[in-house]
């Protein structure tokens, strides 16, 4: 059975989607960027009666783990993030309680196996996480747009990684942006003036997120 993402939008956290990856056989569940932290995470957890087993997080921006400490107190299963990720959210995840990720670490929820890939660029410890038909992009991907950076030499680094990236991915692969609605790889390949090689100016980029 294939992999299913549910979205469970936080309007009120700077308009971010937080995503619950889950395995319908198993039931077992993995929480992507909780920016915020109330009853509609463990609501969806207890109607589809899943099991989580970790909370992923793309980057330390606030508006993607300021939900991780009550979540990681609720759900008791451990952080998996960059190093640096863990880092920033420390005052929250004790050092026990994470599990440091780089290029190429799996991460398995049910059957089923993702892969993770540093992107940097919106920020240094931005990782995405491509699992099975599905790209939880956090802030580096958004429909016909890029995540903002801090500067041109970054911004020009991270959409060389992602055009990398999704020149090898199948273009019916769903993107699952950090804000905004869905996309699809084959979409963004055709349509993003940002992944042409001959970018707009690196300002017009979602320099807010």
């Amino acid at each position: 059975m294939p992999i299913r993402v549910t979205p469970i939008p936080f309007p009120e956290v700077n308009q971010m989607n937080a995503w619950v990856v889950w395995c319908p056989r198993s039931r077992e569940a993995l929480v992507v960027d909780p920016g915020g932290w109330d009853d509609r995470i463990p609501g969806l957890l207890d109607r589809e009666r899943l099991a989580p087993v970790g909370i992923f997080l793309t980057h330390g921006h606030w508006d993607h783990t300021g939900g991780v400490g009550a979540a990681r107190q609720e759900l008791g299963v451990p952080v998996l993030a960059s190093a640096r990720t863990l880092a920033a959210v420390s005052d929250q995840v004790p050092g026990a309680e994470g599990r440091p990720l780089e290029e190429g670490d799996q991460v398995r929820v049910g059957g089923h196996e993702g892969t993770v890939h540093e992107l940097t660029g919106h920020t240094d410890d931005q990782l995405v996480l491509y699992l099975e038909g599905h790209l939880m992009a956090g802030d580096t991907l958004f429909a016909a747009a890029l995540g903002g950076t801090p500067d041109p030499a970054r911004f020009h680094q991270q959409a060389a990684k992602l055009r990398r990236l999704l020149f090898r991915l199948p273009p019916d692969v769903v993107v699952h942006p950090g804000h905004g609605p869905v996309t699809e790889v084959g979409l963004e390949r055709l349509f993003n003036p940002f992944l042409k090689g001959t970018e707009p100016h690196w300002k017009t980029a979602l320099g807010g997120w």
